[in-house]
């Protein structure tokens, strides 16, 4: 082999004993959360979310800080309730008690019967939880004790206090009252035409209960019968309502927030183009009326007419996915597009796709394309700053994935199959021609060829820009053909399954063949997969999973996370030195590679400027070897095309770091002839000739 002068790599792959070793936070300006509950007293606020913990602010919701215990129960918090300083939080696996406005928090329950808790309610010296197996406990000694006082059965997601009188709602069972401080309960369902209940609130003798199908219930007679009227679209559900003064305000999964002044007789939206349309909590605190959204805390101080953004220092955004490309990263969060300079370090976003669920993004050029779940897709011409709306001929708005084949740009939606623009978005059509299962979940490009997962068929291919499509599933036990993600190296191509782990194919899905299941349960979903050289990345429902010996052991590297399961990893992206991760509610954090896989490296004279050297020999016959330089990180992709610009074969395809690097190329099954190589790497595209000589 020809030496390298100018770089030398020696690299060991092992397990990293370095104690300190951890995950690093990188979510700075990445503000939000996806909030299930929010509670106020005084100029104290706390905000729970499923997944990223407990969130203080002592200011009246300018700024937060996060306030979780050092046991991983404290991240998944389903309900809240506050005291004075008392403050009590229903999580996944207990409630826990905190006397210093959260400082510090005590578990004040025990066993398996009082967890998933929705539900809490402080009435006078008794507590009141609610969970999501469908039973509501009792405590008369500040929970010291509980007593399990009703089984409706289906989840209790909601309480109110009338007086002596407490009301439960429950999703399946409608609505409980007790009349005895939550010691015995009745169903009063008189009326209730939807028996889903997710919301309650009181004004006066009036008791309002908001369901599914967009309605809200109302009681003038202690629940002994109850009128409905419909708020908005059946589609939706009314997660929340709040009474604060004489405004009653429903707040919804999807359609943002209602309100009424005439007691629930007659409700008009609430017009606001910051506010969130996830709104699932609400609380009140003297002028300040705030609402727990899908995209964190906002606050109204004039009854709800105007809301701002209370997000400072708010960092547990859910992150479906990070994309690198050239010097910049790009976040798709729950609640925006995020874009970082300077690895991760900062971040920004964009007003114009504010609030919005943003699931994919990929970069052609100076265009950027964003998809959302509902609301379609995208486009920015200047880097993120603006962005437009481009859905003519897209039927379905579920965008999950994005492909790029020159000037043909693929889109998978979930529903919808795939859609194709060949005018950069300004049209889409559908391309599913042999298509059987439309929910796409993932979408990756390979010269050529286009292969796509889908949640229920498995794995698809097409090799003619998407006008027909085949199943390539042999080898795939038919229990695993839901599947989330596609990852493609130089030999294999790997598609993370639910409940089946990882298959990987070493002839581009002709067959299949199952490696072991990575996370420590065998039915964890595989989100996410990368590679770093023969080392192999899974995100899970349990973090994240090292394999250095092509899957067939796995270790965990999680250290430095705060959750060690149920953080569901949905992206895993290597950039340089770092692997990043995005989580379902945790923001994104990073992590040096050199800390879970040893890399002893010397280095002299880095190269200055990207190179594509002519292959050596050439001609050649029937082994030629190409070099290459990089003057920093870089996705490189190195391939070989015919004289008619089929694509013959993939040398290089993925991350690599600064240097330079020698690739063998075998053409012994090709026939004698002129061939060219191609390589890519950010900006930088060059191509050259090679001649096949036998």
């Amino acid at each position: 082999m020809k030496k390298l002068l100018s770089i030398i790599f020696v690299m060991v792959f092992a397990f990293s004993t370095n104690m300190n070793a951890q995950w690093i936070k990188s979510s700075n300006g990445l503000e939000g959360a996806f909030l299930f509950t929010i509670a106020a007293n005084g100029a104290n606020v706390f905000a729970g979310s499923w997944g990223g913990g407990i969130w203080r602010s002592t200011n009246n919701g300018t700024s937060w800080t996060e306030v979780n215990t050092s046991t991983e129960d404290t991240y998944w918090v389903g309900a809240l309730a506050a005291n004075g300083s008392t403050i009590y939080a229903g999580l996944s696996l207990c409630i826990v008690k905190s006397i210093d406005n959260g400082s510090t928090w005590t578990k004040i329950t025990t066993g398996s019967d009082i967890t998933y808790v929705k539900a809490l309610l402080i009435s006078g010296s008794n507590l009141v939880a609610g969970t999501q197996g469908g039973k509501i406990f009792l405590s008369t000694n500040d929970g010291a004790n509980w007593t399990n006082t009703a089984s409706p059965n289906s989840s209790v997601y909601a309480f109110a206090l009338n007086g002596s009188n407490i009301f439960a709602g429950c999703t399946g069972a409608g609505v409980f009252l007790s009349t005895n401080s939550g010691n015995t309960w009745a169903q009063v369902n008189t009326g209730l035409t939807n028996l889903n209940v997710w919301s309650l609130a009181v004004n006066g003798s009036t008791i309002f209960c908001g369901t599914a199908g967009g309605n809200v219930f109302r009681s003038t007679d202690n629940g002994t019968s109850w009128t409905g009227i419909n708020v908005c679209s059946n589609t939706y559900t009314i997660r929340s309502l709040a009474v604060n003064g004489s405004t009653i305000f429903a707040g919804t999964d999807g359609d943002g927030m209602y309100s009424s002044i005439d007691n629930g007789i007659t409700w008009n939206r609430v017009v606001s183009t910051s506010l969130h349309k996830l709104v699932y909590s609400y609380a009140i605190s003297g002028s300040n009326f705030y609402a727990g959204t899908g995209n964190g805390v906002f606050k109204s101080t004039n009854n709800g007419a105007d809301w701002s953004v209370m997000n400072a220092g708010l960092l547990a955004v859910p992150v479906n996915m990070i994309y690198p490309n050239g010097t910049n990263l790009y976040a798709c969060a729950y609640n925006g597009i995020f874009i970082s300079t300077n690895n991760g370090t900062n971040w920004t976003t964009s007003s114009d796709v504010i609030n919005q669920n943003v699931r994919a993004v990929a970069v052609n050029g100076s265009n950027i394309f964003a998809g959302t779940s509902k609301n379609g897709i995208y486009l920015s011409t200047n880097n993120g700053i603006n962005w437009t709306q481009i859905n003519s001929g897209l039927t379905n708005l579920y965008v999950f994935s994005f492909g790029i084949i020159g000037t043909n740009i693929f889109a998978g939606t979930y529903g919808g199959g795939v859609f194709l623009s060949t005018n950069n978005g300004t049209n889409w059509t559908a391309v599913n021609s042999g298509l059987t299962n439309l929910n796409v979940c993932s979408l990756l490009i390979s010269g050529s060829k286009i292969f796509i997962t889908t949640y229920g068929g498995g794995v698809f291919l097409s090799t003619d820009n998407g006008t027909s499509w085949n199943a390539i599933n042999n080898g795939i036990n038919t229990g695993h053909l839901y599947s989330y993600c596609l990852f493609k190296d130089n030999q294999n191509l790997y598609v993370g399954t639910v409940g089946g782990g990882i298959y990987t194919s070493t002839n581009d899905g002709t067959s299949w063949i199952q490696i072991t299941q990575p996370s420590q349960s065998q039915t964890s979903p595989v989100y996410s997969i990368t590679k770093s050289g023969s080392n192999i990345f899974a995100g899970t429902a349990y973090g994240v999973y090292l394999s250095t010996n092509n899957g067939i052991n796995w270790n965990a590297v999680n250290t430095g996370l705060p959750l060690t399961n149920q953080i569901y990893v949905y992206s895993l992206s290597i950039v340089g030195n770092y692997i990043y991760m995005g989580s379902n509610a945790l923001g994104i954090w990073k992590r040096p590679l050199s800390e879970m896989i040893t890399g002893v490296e010397q280095k002299n004279n880095i190269p200055t400027q990207f190179s594509l050297e002519q292959n050596y020999p050439n001609p050649f016959n029937p082994n030629t070897t190409i070099t290459y330089s990089l003057p920093k990180s870089s996705f490189v992709t190195l391939k070989i095309f015919d004289e008619l610009g089929r694509e013959i074969k993939t040398l290089v395809c993925e991350n690599k770091l600064p240097g330079k690097y020698e690739v063998k190329f075998d053409g012994r099954n090709l026939s004698s002839g002129v061939y060219f190589y191609k390589i890519t790497a950010g900006d930088f595209v060059e191509t050259k000739k090679l001649i096949l000589m036998k």
